[in-house]
């Protein structure tokens, strides 16, 4: 008995070290990203901060969906790691549709920034009432077409909306701060 429970021991020790081995030897052959893949390149054009926040936000929305909707019941999570994102966005999505009128150009795609913009803040406010991931999940899901729509309105090949117009709707600092609170 006593010989028995030496060679289980062996063996579970070699176990062990195989998949010690192993994983040292996975990690040695793993490629290192380079510097500059780690490093986000700072957005070069009037558009490109909008962009890069939309296509962060529409990445964190479906990430949430998918976690909302593994836990439906839990809690639901705290608005701290992505409220300062959505105020960004809602802050880019206003200044770019001023930045339009400004020009005197593309007054369908200021009022579309600024559609964006609003949906943004009550999507926000939505996600900060919810009560469970579940309710969070279909909120997020929701936010992930808003977000994807961004890079869809956003490309140079766009096409103008036939002279559609919007009435101006500015939010200044004041409508931020609401959202702050």
């Amino acid at each position: 008995m006593h010989k028995i429970f030496w060679i289980g021991i062996t063996i579970s020790a070699a176990l062990v070290l195989a998949v010690l081995l192993y994983g040292a030897q996975r990690e040695a052959t793993a490629p290192t990203p380079s510097p500059k893949v780690l490093a986000t390149p700072e957005p070069a054009g009037p558009d490109d901060k909008l962009l890069s926040l939309g296509k962060e936000l529409e990445h964190l929305s479906l990430a949430q969906t998918q976690i909302g909707a593994r836990t439906p019941f839990a809690a639901a999570g705290s608005s701290d790691m992505y409220k300062h994102l959505f105020l960004s966005f809602i802050t880019e999505a206003n200044l770019r549709a001023s930045q339009i009128d400004k020009d005197g150009t593309a007054s369908d795609l200021a009022c579309i920034f600024r559609g964006m913009a609003i949906d943004a803040r009550e999507k926000l406010a939505t996600l900060e009432t919810s009560q469970t991931a579940g309710e969070q999940a279909a909120i997020w899901q929701n936010a992930a077409y808003l977000f994807a729509d961004v890079s869809a309105v956003l490309k140079p090949n766009n096409t103008r909306l036939a002279g559609a117009s919007c009435p101006s709707a500015p939010l200044g600092d004041g409508a931020l701060n609401d959202l702050r609170r």
